[in-house]
Protein backbone atom coordinates (compact mmCIF):
# COMPACT_ATOMS: atom_id res chain seq x y z
CA UNK A 1 0.00 0.00 0.00
CA UNK A 2 1.12 3.45 -0.84
CA UNK A 3 2.59 5.39 2.19
CA UNK A 4 -0.61 7.11 3.64
CA UNK A 5 -0.98 10.85 2.60
CA UNK A 6 -3.23 13.03 5.44
CA UNK A 7 -3.19 16.41 3.93
CA UNK A 8 -2.88 19.05 6.37
CA UNK A 9 -2.43 22.70 5.00
CA UNK A 10 -1.75 25.50 7.40
CA UNK A 11 -0.26 28.48 6.91
CA UNK A 12 2.80 28.89 9.10
CA UNK A 13 4.90 32.05 10.47
CA UNK A 14 7.05 32.51 13.37
CA UNK A 15 5.43 32.04 16.55
CA UNK A 16 6.46 30.17 19.38
CA UNK A 17 4.81 29.01 22.57
CA UNK A 18 6.47 27.25 25.18
CA UNK A 19 4.51 24.20 27.37
CA UNK A 20 6.77 21.42 28.96
CA UNK A 21 6.21 17.71 30.55
CA UNK A 22 8.29 17.90 33.74
CA UNK A 23 5.50 16.17 36.19
CA UNK A 24 7.75 12.72 37.84
CA UNK A 25 4.47 11.10 37.25
CA UNK A 26 3.91 11.87 33.75
CA UNK A 27 6.76 10.65 32.85
CA UNK A 28 6.56 7.71 34.83
CA UNK A 29 3.26 6.86 33.20
CA UNK A 30 4.30 7.75 29.48
CA UNK A 31 7.56 5.24 30.16
CA UNK A 32 5.69 2.41 31.75
CA UNK A 33 3.06 2.40 28.53
CA UNK A 34 6.42 3.38 26.06
CA UNK A 35 7.33 -0.36 26.98
CA UNK A 36 4.29 -2.09 26.75
CA UNK A 37 3.10 -0.47 23.74
CA UNK A 38 7.18 -1.65 22.50
CA UNK A 39 6.15 -5.60 22.47
CA UNK A 40 2.86 -4.65 20.48
CA UNK A 41 4.52 -3.23 17.72
CA UNK A 42 7.60 -5.68 17.37
CA UNK A 43 4.47 -7.67 16.21
CA UNK A 44 2.92 -5.25 13.67
CA UNK A 45 5.73 -3.95 11.92
CA UNK A 46 6.86 -7.19 11.18
CA UNK A 47 3.24 -7.39 9.80
CA UNK A 48 3.15 -4.03 8.06
CA UNK A 49 6.47 -4.32 6.33
CA UNK A 50 5.49 -7.60 5.00
CA UNK A 51 1.98 -7.65 3.76
CA UNK A 52 1.76 -3.27 3.38
CA UNK A 53 2.27 -4.16 -0.50
CA UNK A 54 -0.14 -6.90 -0.51
CA UNK A 55 -3.64 -6.29 -3.00
CA UNK A 56 -5.90 -7.97 0.38
CA UNK A 57 -4.10 -5.91 3.11
CA UNK A 58 -3.44 -2.75 1.03
CA UNK A 59 -7.25 -2.65 -0.27
CA UNK A 60 -8.82 -3.52 3.36
CA UNK A 61 -6.53 -1.75 5.59
CA UNK A 62 -8.45 0.66 7.25
CA UNK A 63 -6.11 2.74 9.89
CA UNK A 64 -4.38 1.26 13.67
CA UNK A 65 -4.57 3.30 17.48
CA UNK A 66 -3.47 2.31 20.41
CA UNK A 67 -6.39 2.69 22.95
CA UNK A 68 -6.10 4.04 26.49
CA UNK A 69 -5.16 1.09 28.03
CA UNK A 70 -2.12 0.53 25.41
CA UNK A 71 -4.21 -2.27 23.48
CA UNK A 72 -3.67 -1.93 19.97
CA UNK A 73 -6.47 -1.97 17.42
CA UNK A 74 -6.66 -2.77 14.08
CA UNK A 75 -9.23 -2.36 11.23
CA UNK A 76 -10.47 -3.33 8.03
CA UNK A 77 -13.18 -2.35 5.69
CA UNK A 78 -16.00 -4.27 6.11
CA UNK A 79 -16.40 -5.63 2.84
CA UNK A 80 -13.11 -7.51 3.03
CA UNK A 81 -13.39 -9.20 6.34
CA UNK A 82 -13.76 -12.62 5.68
CA UNK A 83 -10.91 -12.75 3.25
CA UNK A 84 -8.79 -10.83 6.31
CA UNK A 85 -9.97 -13.57 8.73
CA UNK A 86 -9.31 -16.48 5.81
CA UNK A 87 -5.70 -14.97 5.07
CA UNK A 88 -4.61 -13.82 8.16
CA UNK A 89 -4.03 -15.36 11.83
CA UNK A 90 -3.89 -12.26 13.81
CA UNK A 91 -1.70 -12.08 17.12
CA UNK A 92 -3.69 -12.17 20.54
CA UNK A 93 -2.08 -8.80 21.02
CA UNK A 94 -4.50 -7.35 18.44
CA UNK A 95 -7.64 -6.25 18.79
CA UNK A 96 -8.75 -6.37 14.99
CA UNK A 97 -12.09 -5.15 14.21
CA UNK A 98 -13.91 -3.45 10.78
CA UNK A 99 -14.92 0.10 9.45
CA UNK A 100 -16.80 1.18 6.98
CA UNK A 101 -13.75 3.01 4.69
CA UNK A 102 -10.03 1.41 3.97
CA UNK A 103 -7.17 4.07 3.93
CA UNK A 104 -6.79 3.51 0.47
CA UNK A 105 -10.62 5.50 0.01
CA UNK A 106 -9.38 8.42 2.27
CA UNK A 107 -6.78 8.49 0.61
CA UNK A 108 -8.62 9.33 -3.11
CA UNK A 109 -10.61 11.26 -1.36
CA UNK A 110 -7.93 13.04 -0.22
CA UNK A 111 -6.62 13.59 -3.56
CA UNK A 112 -9.65 15.00 -4.70
CA UNK A 113 -10.48 17.70 -2.30
CA UNK A 114 -7.12 18.37 -2.23
CA UNK A 115 -7.93 20.85 -5.26
CA UNK A 116 -10.36 22.72 -3.37
CA UNK A 117 -8.74 23.87 -0.01
CA UNK A 118 -8.48 27.58 -1.62
CA UNK A 119 -12.18 27.73 -2.81
CA UNK A 120 -13.28 25.98 0.50
CA UNK A 121 -10.74 27.82 2.63
CA UNK A 122 -10.15 24.30 4.37
CA UNK A 123 -6.70 24.23 6.40
CA UNK A 124 -6.11 20.76 7.13
CA UNK A 125 -7.51 17.37 6.09
CA UNK A 126 -6.90 14.54 7.61
CA UNK A 127 -7.67 10.69 8.62
CA UNK A 128 -8.69 9.86 11.85
CA UNK A 129 -8.09 6.02 12.72
CA UNK A 130 -10.68 6.13 15.47
CA UNK A 131 -13.30 7.16 13.91
CA UNK A 132 -12.64 6.28 10.57
CA UNK A 133 -13.73 9.69 9.25
CA UNK A 134 -12.37 12.27 7.21
CA UNK A 135 -11.81 15.21 9.39
CA UNK A 136 -11.51 19.04 6.94
CA UNK A 137 -10.27 21.82 9.08
CA UNK A 138 -11.62 24.99 7.64
CA UNK A 139 -10.46 28.98 8.79
CA UNK A 140 -13.96 30.08 7.64
CA UNK A 141 -17.11 28.60 9.01
CA UNK A 142 -19.68 27.09 6.18
CA UNK A 143 -22.63 25.14 7.34
CA UNK A 144 -22.69 23.64 4.08
CA UNK A 145 -19.53 22.55 3.52
CA UNK A 146 -19.95 19.00 5.10
CA UNK A 147 -23.10 18.23 2.39
CA UNK A 148 -21.23 19.91 -0.75
CA UNK A 149 -18.02 17.33 0.80
CA UNK A 150 -20.20 13.90 0.63
CA UNK A 151 -21.85 14.54 -2.60
CA UNK A 152 -18.59 15.07 -3.97
CA UNK A 153 -16.48 12.40 -2.58
CA UNK A 154 -19.15 9.83 -1.83
CA UNK A 155 -17.97 9.37 1.48
CA UNK A 156 -20.30 9.65 4.45
CA UNK A 157 -17.79 9.78 7.43
CA UNK A 158 -16.82 13.65 7.03
CA UNK A 159 -16.23 15.59 9.97
CA UNK A 160 -16.19 19.65 9.65
CA UNK A 161 -14.28 21.19 12.14
CA UNK A 162 -13.14 24.90 12.42
CA UNK A 163 -9.67 26.12 13.72
CA UNK A 164 -7.42 29.09 13.31
CA UNK A 165 -4.28 27.88 15.31
CA UNK A 166 -1.24 28.22 12.96
CA UNK A 167 2.13 26.39 12.92
CA UNK A 168 5.09 27.94 13.06
CA UNK A 169 9.30 26.91 12.90
CA UNK A 170 10.71 26.77 15.66
CA UNK A 171 14.05 28.55 15.48
CA UNK A 172 15.45 31.14 16.80
CA UNK A 173 17.96 34.20 17.13
CA UNK A 174 20.84 33.82 19.07
CA UNK A 175 20.87 30.44 21.05
CA UNK A 176 24.59 29.05 21.58
CA UNK A 177 23.93 27.34 24.44
CA UNK A 178 23.05 23.59 25.17
CA UNK A 179 23.44 21.07 22.77
CA UNK A 180 22.06 23.76 20.14
CA UNK A 181 23.98 24.96 17.31
CA UNK A 182 23.92 28.55 15.89
CA UNK A 183 24.03 29.14 12.04
CA UNK A 184 24.56 33.14 11.29
CA UNK A 185 22.13 34.56 14.45
CA UNK A 186 19.76 31.62 14.32
CA UNK A 187 20.12 28.68 16.33
CA UNK A 188 18.25 25.37 15.99
CA UNK A 189 18.84 21.64 17.41
CA UNK A 190 21.47 18.97 16.56
CA UNK A 191 18.91 16.00 15.21
CA UNK A 192 20.80 12.70 14.92
CA UNK A 193 24.29 11.33 13.55
CA UNK A 194 24.50 10.21 9.94
CA UNK A 195 27.20 10.25 6.58
CA UNK A 196 26.24 12.20 3.16
CA UNK A 197 26.82 9.79 -0.16
CA UNK A 198 30.69 10.63 0.44
CA UNK A 199 30.63 9.05 4.10
CA UNK A 200 31.26 12.18 5.28
CA UNK A 201 30.31 12.38 9.24
CA UNK A 202 27.91 14.90 10.76
CA UNK A 203 24.41 15.41 12.20
CA UNK A 204 20.95 15.86 10.78
CA UNK A 205 18.73 18.75 11.61
CA UNK A 206 15.53 21.02 10.40
CA UNK A 207 16.22 22.56 6.57
CA UNK A 208 14.36 25.57 7.21
CA UNK A 209 17.06 26.69 9.85
CA UNK A 210 19.28 26.80 6.92
CA UNK A 211 16.73 28.92 4.34
CA UNK A 212 15.38 31.01 6.84
CA UNK A 213 18.93 32.04 8.30
CA UNK A 214 19.54 33.12 4.88
CA UNK A 215 22.31 30.56 4.63
CA UNK A 216 23.33 28.01 2.03
CA UNK A 217 25.88 25.25 1.46
CA UNK A 218 28.95 26.47 2.98
CA UNK A 219 27.51 27.94 5.66
CA UNK A 220 29.44 27.49 9.34
CA UNK A 221 27.86 25.90 11.86
CA UNK A 222 28.79 26.94 15.04
CA UNK A 223 28.85 24.93 18.47
CA UNK A 224 29.29 26.92 22.23
CA UNK A 225 30.76 29.46 19.49
CA UNK A 226 33.22 26.95 17.96
CA UNK A 227 33.05 26.15 14.18
CA UNK A 228 32.14 22.76 13.92
CA UNK A 229 31.05 22.21 10.20
CA UNK A 230 29.29 23.82 7.57
CA UNK A 231 26.23 23.39 5.87
CA UNK A 232 26.44 20.11 3.21
CA UNK A 233 22.72 19.71 1.89
CA UNK A 234 19.40 20.80 2.89
CA UNK A 235 15.96 20.52 1.65
CA UNK A 236 12.89 22.70 2.28
CA UNK A 237 11.07 23.09 -0.89
CA UNK A 238 7.10 22.91 -2.14
CA UNK A 239 5.79 19.07 -2.34
CA UNK A 240 8.69 17.63 -1.01
CA UNK A 241 8.52 14.63 1.99
CA UNK A 242 10.92 16.34 4.16
CA UNK A 243 12.20 19.84 6.43
CA UNK A 244 15.60 18.40 6.28
CA UNK A 245 19.12 19.48 6.32
CA UNK A 246 23.35 17.63 6.89
CA UNK A 247 25.85 19.23 8.47
CA UNK A 248 29.35 17.95 7.70
CA UNK A 249 31.15 17.92 10.55
CA UNK A 250 35.03 19.09 10.57
CA UNK A 251 38.14 20.17 13.01
CA UNK A 252 39.46 23.65 13.42
CA UNK A 253 40.79 25.27 10.17
CA UNK A 254 44.43 24.11 12.77
CA UNK A 255 43.07 21.02 13.41
CA UNK A 256 43.41 21.35 16.97
CA UNK A 257 39.83 20.18 17.38
CA UNK A 258 38.15 17.24 15.08
CA UNK A 259 34.28 17.54 16.00
CA UNK A 260 32.64 14.05 15.15
CA UNK A 261 28.61 13.17 15.78
CA UNK A 262 27.97 10.75 18.40
CA UNK A 263 24.59 8.23 19.42
CA UNK A 264 24.56 10.27 22.92
CA UNK A 265 21.02 12.02 23.65
CA UNK A 266 20.59 14.89 26.17
CA UNK A 267 19.69 14.10 29.90
CA UNK A 268 22.27 11.14 29.74
CA UNK A 269 20.08 9.18 27.08
CA UNK A 270 21.56 7.72 24.24
CA UNK A 271 19.81 6.25 20.82
CA UNK A 272 20.78 2.68 19.06
CA UNK A 273 19.67 2.59 15.98
CA UNK A 274 17.54 4.78 13.24
CA UNK A 275 14.55 4.03 11.53
CA UNK A 276 15.22 4.11 8.02
CA UNK A 277 12.32 1.71 7.34
CA UNK A 278 8.89 3.29 6.13
CA UNK A 279 6.58 2.48 8.93
CA UNK A 280 3.17 2.77 10.17
CA UNK A 281 2.73 5.76 12.48
CA UNK A 282 0.43 4.23 14.66
CA UNK A 283 -1.94 6.50 16.36
CA UNK A 284 -1.54 6.70 20.05
CA UNK A 285 2.17 5.43 20.72
CA UNK A 286 4.07 6.94 22.80
CA UNK A 287 7.43 9.01 21.59
CA UNK A 288 9.62 11.32 23.26
CA UNK A 289 11.36 14.64 21.99
CA UNK A 290 15.27 14.91 23.06
CA UNK A 291 16.16 19.07 22.95
CA UNK A 292 17.89 21.04 26.62
CA UNK A 293 16.81 24.50 25.07
CA UNK A 294 14.87 25.75 28.20
CA UNK A 295 13.81 22.24 28.85
CA UNK A 296 14.29 20.49 32.54
CA UNK A 297 12.96 16.75 31.09
CA UNK A 298 12.58 14.92 28.04
CA UNK A 299 9.02 15.78 26.45
CA UNK A 300 6.75 13.09 26.49
CA UNK A 301 3.77 12.63 24.26
CA UNK A 302 1.93 10.50 21.63
CA UNK A 303 1.59 10.32 17.84
CA UNK A 304 -1.51 11.97 17.09
CA UNK A 305 -1.54 11.44 13.00
CA UNK A 306 0.50 9.04 11.37
CA UNK A 307 1.04 11.16 8.15
CA UNK A 308 0.12 15.02 7.56
CA UNK A 309 1.02 17.79 4.37
CA UNK A 310 1.64 21.14 5.92
CA UNK A 311 2.17 24.75 4.59
CA UNK A 312 5.13 25.75 6.54
CA UNK A 313 6.29 29.25 6.15
CA UNK A 314 4.90 29.02 2.78
CA UNK A 315 6.61 25.65 1.86
CA UNK A 316 4.04 22.94 1.29
CA UNK A 317 5.88 19.37 3.19
CA UNK A 318 4.03 16.36 2.42
CA UNK A 319 4.04 13.13 5.02
CA UNK A 320 4.90 14.56 8.21
CA UNK A 321 3.87 12.98 11.40
CA UNK A 322 1.76 14.87 13.96
CA UNK A 323 2.13 14.37 17.75
CA UNK A 324 0.61 16.30 20.88
CA UNK A 325 3.78 17.36 21.85
CA UNK A 326 4.34 21.50 21.93
CA UNK A 327 7.95 22.74 21.52
CA UNK A 328 9.41 26.08 21.75
CA UNK A 329 11.25 28.46 19.53
CA UNK A 330 15.02 26.71 19.06
CA UNK A 331 13.94 22.89 19.30
CA UNK A 332 13.50 22.79 15.25
CA UNK A 333 16.08 19.79 14.16
CA UNK A 334 15.69 18.18 17.38
CA UNK A 335 14.86 14.17 17.39
CA UNK A 336 12.03 12.00 17.95
CA UNK A 337 12.63 9.16 19.61
CA UNK A 338 10.56 5.65 20.30
CA UNK A 339 11.46 2.80 22.03
CA UNK A 340 11.64 -0.51 20.34
CA UNK A 341 11.10 -3.97 21.55
CA UNK A 342 14.22 -6.06 19.96
CA UNK A 343 12.93 -9.52 21.57
CA UNK A 344 14.72 -11.38 24.64
CA UNK A 345 13.81 -8.43 27.08
CA UNK A 346 15.75 -6.00 25.06
CA UNK A 347 14.07 -3.12 24.49
CA UNK A 348 16.31 -0.25 22.45
CA UNK A 349 15.80 3.74 20.72
CA UNK A 350 14.94 4.24 17.51
CA UNK A 351 15.43 7.60 16.60
CA UNK A 352 11.94 8.10 14.13
CA UNK A 353 12.89 12.15 12.63
CA UNK A 354 13.41 15.57 13.38
CA UNK A 355 11.39 18.29 14.34
CA UNK A 356 10.31 20.99 12.36
CA UNK A 357 6.93 23.16 13.72
CA UNK A 358 4.28 23.28 15.65
CA UNK A 359 1.55 25.16 17.49
CA UNK A 360 -0.24 25.49 21.07
CA UNK A 361 -1.43 22.23 20.12
CA UNK A 362 1.07 19.84 18.45
CA UNK A 363 4.42 19.53 16.93
CA UNK A 364 5.47 18.28 13.16
CA UNK A 365 8.57 15.98 12.41
CA UNK A 366 9.94 14.38 9.25
CA UNK A 367 10.92 10.82 9.51
CA UNK A 368 14.34 9.49 9.12
CA UNK A 369 13.19 7.36 5.98
CA UNK A 370 12.16 10.44 4.08
CA UNK A 371 15.35 12.66 5.31
CA UNK A 372 17.60 9.72 3.98
CA UNK A 373 15.41 9.71 0.58
CA UNK A 374 15.57 13.29 0.23
CA UNK A 375 18.95 13.70 0.97
CA UNK A 376 21.14 10.31 -0.32
CA UNK A 377 21.87 10.18 3.26
CA UNK A 378 22.68 6.67 5.67
CA UNK A 379 23.28 5.91 8.92
CA UNK A 380 26.62 6.74 10.81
Amino acid sequence: MKKVLILLLLVIFTFTSSISVNAESSITNFERSEQKQAQVLYEFDNLWINEKDSYLFSNSFAGAYFDENDVLHINFALEYMDAIYRTYNFSDQFEVGYAKYSIKEFEEAIEIISRYFSEYSISKISIDDITNSLVVTTKVSNENLKETLVNLLKIENIVIEFDTDEINTHYTYSVTNGDFFTIKNFGCTVGFAARNSDGDAGFVTAGHCITESGSDVGEDIKIYGSIVGDVDSFIFEDYSTADAAFVDLRGDWWYTTRWIPSKNLVFNNAYQYLNTSSSYPVVGTVIAYYGDYNHTSILYGEITTGSVSVIMSGTILYQMVETDIVTIAGDSGGPFVRTIYAGGGLYLKYVQGVLSGGNSTHSYYSTVYNIFDQLDLTAY
